[in-house]
């Protein structure tokens, strides 16, 4: 597939999303350990972030509230799709572990709409057909079936 199609994914995902506010804070110092990650995390440019970005608030991202994770959702497919490490040595694939689980986390799952899980197969399968191809990934027929959708997923 080519970036074009990329691009339309990323496209579908920020469509499907444009209704979800930014929640101030994105998350607090509930259940945290590291204050400071959280303030990291808070800090983050959300639509130029890198995975090292990430990575330096990641309490941010294991404390954070449902509707941070809806709004986060399609950003954090966008880092993976445009591949967005921020350094060498640093995986933006271990994002991918956040963009399988919660989108069937109960609470996550209840505040998304039928264009948004739609938009969220999208990018899985073209995830699964152009990255993760190698491991045999079908995350995206997995949300499908679970959600019940049939139409584009391969």
């Amino acid at each position: 597939m080519e970036n074009s199609d990329r691009d339309l994914i990323i496209k579908e995902l920020y469509d499907a999303f444009s209704n979800v506010e930014k929640p101030s804070p994105l998350a607090t110092y509930d259940e945290a350990y590291d204050f400071e990650e959280v303030d990291i995390f808070n800090e983050i440019d959300w639509e130029s972030a890198t995975y090292s970005d990430v990575v330096k608030g990641t309490e941010g991202l294991i404390v954070c509230p449902p509707i941070t994770k809806v709004y986060l959702l399609p950003r954090l497919f966008r880092m993976v799709l445009l591949r967005q490490h921020g350094t060498p040595h640093e995986a933006v694939d271990n994002l991918s572990e956040h963009l399988e689980v919660w989108p069937v986390e109960a609470e996550v799952e209840r505040l998304l709409d039928d264009g948004q899980k739609a938009a969220i197969i999208s990018a899985w399968s073209y995830l699964d057909q152009t990255i993760y191809s190698p491991s045999g990934s079908k995350v995206g027929r997995q949300l499908a079936e679970h959600w019940q959708v049939e139409k584009g997923v391969t």
